[in-house]
């Protein structure tokens, strides 16, 4: 039987199964064949496309937003932010000490040549803001932006503080150059994920704050977005003289207050130079419709803090998380702030902990979680879901014990380069 006297449901249901030579052959077929399988091939291959940040890929993805047919069809931008330049060096350097042979001498010096050109070339002519600014204007609305990381093999890892200072500004350039466009577009975004897989990257707070002159904007351009994740650091040091002003709001709490309208938040974020940026949170971040919130690397100084920060979210928030974050408040442990949370969050329907930690730089343990009450992942991690939320956490509260098994906190705000280091 010929292709083209079936239905226009049989030839979709036939296309949706070919890989993009097959259905490119197919659509070559003739008019008919193109016409029938045209939503179909729009969806499967221009809805979601990858950018690397390579002049060749903006221009590719600038053509595809730019087509006649297709420039409509992308819903799901997906940027690779991964430091390529930074980890070859790091790579080389390492190779260096460890005497692996004259190749790498020679070769340094040509990759660090290569990457400061590079660099150069983006911040003079800023091709890639304008490109995603022509890019943004002609899709309008976008349901979701990922930003992948290639991590680096942890052998890697020694000094590993020091490969994140160095790795900061090549890792950063994507997203804030992503966030000057959606402002400078006008477009619409959903969604604004790190992606679950590759994850091995973070944003730099320092590099955050070149945005602070369209700060105002960001009312408008977050008036949509439903989701946030984002990993954030800081590896400042207070210089003399150059200290964070007193009573000054941090740029990135400013940043984060735009976002009052999100559901889901996955936020870790650490700072060498505001000690205590959850306080500023606290005070300023409102998100009073949040159903999904999971916190990651914060110090906590007060208790109260984190209570202020959940609270107006009190009757919407569902689920919340909280992992490798420290309690250094002297007048209350993590058993009370259990119990606060147990008593303020009514609504919630599930809440996991792991690698919770003592103002002394203890880990707390929980001794107390049986079978049929809680789901536990091990010692230092516990998930606790409805029927009877409350009553289960007020009781494992009285079961936390504090201990020194596993690696220290300060540890963790380093290791998201690295592929599989222990924290």
């Amino acid at each position: 039987m010929a292709l083209t006297i079936l239905p226009t449901e049989l030839i979709e249901n036939i296309t949706n199964n070919l890989n993009l030579a097959a259905f490119r052959s197919i659509r070559l077929v003739c008019r008919l064949l193109r016409d029938q399988s045209f939503h179909h091939f729009k969806e499967r291959f221009f809805r979601r496309r990858s950018l690397t940040w390579t002049e060749e890929s903006f221009q590719k993805a600038l053509a595809v937003t730019l087509h006649p047919y297709f420039s409509d069809a992308l819903q799901e931008l997906v940027i690779d932010a991964t430091p390529r330049h930074t980890i070859r060096l790091w790579i080389l350097e390492v190779a260096n000490a460890e005497s692996r042979g004259p190749l790498c001498e020679t070769e340094h010096p040509a990759a660090k040549q290569e990457a400061e050109t590079l660099a150069k070339y983006w911040n003079e002519t800023r091709f890639d803001q304008k490109t995603l600014v022509k890019m943004f204007e002609k899709i309008k609305m976008l349901q979701s932006i990922t930003f992948c990381y290639e991590g680096i093999n942890r052998r890697y890892g020694k000094f590993a503080r020091r490969y994140c200072e160095r790795s900061q500004n090549e890792m950063s350039r994507p997203f804030v150059s992503t966030m000057y466009a959606i402002t400078a577009s006008g477009i619409t975004v959903r969604n604004i994920y790190a992606d679950e897989e590759m994850m091995y990257g973070a944003v730099s707070i320092g590099r955050l704050e070149s945005l602070s002159p369209i700060l105002s904007k960001f009312d408008h351009a977050f008036e949509q977005l439903r989701t946030l994740n984002l990993n954030l650091r800081d590896w400042r040091h207070p210089e003399e003289g150059f200290e964070p002003l007193i009573g000054k709001t941090p740029f990135v709490v400013r940043f984060l207050a735009k976002c009052k309208n999100i559901r889901s938040l996955e936020l870790s974020c650490y700072s060498m130079l505001e000690e205590d940026i959850f306080a500023e949170m606290a005070q300023h971040c409102h998100y009073p419709h949040l159903e999904y919130c999971k916190l990651s690397l914060f110090r906590i100084l007060a208790m109260d803090d984190l209570l202020t920060f959940l609270y107006p979210a009190k009757e919407s928030l569902q689920s919340l998380s909280l992992n490798h974050v420290v309690l250094r408040d002297d007048d209350a442990e993590w058993p009370d702030l259990m119990n606060c949370l147990a008593l303020e969050l009514d609504g919630l329907q599930w809440m996991h902990l792991k690698n919770l930690f003592t103002r002394l730089g203890a880990r707390i343990e929980f001794r107390g979680a049986v079978s049929g009450t809680s789901i536990v992942a091990g010692p230092w991690s516990i998930t606790v879901v409805q029927p009877r939320l409350q009553a289960k956490l007020q009781d494992q509260a009285e079961q936390v014990v504090s201990g020194n098994s596993g690696p220290a906190w300060y540890l963790a705000p380093v290791a998201y380069p690295f592929i599989g280091l222990r924290v």
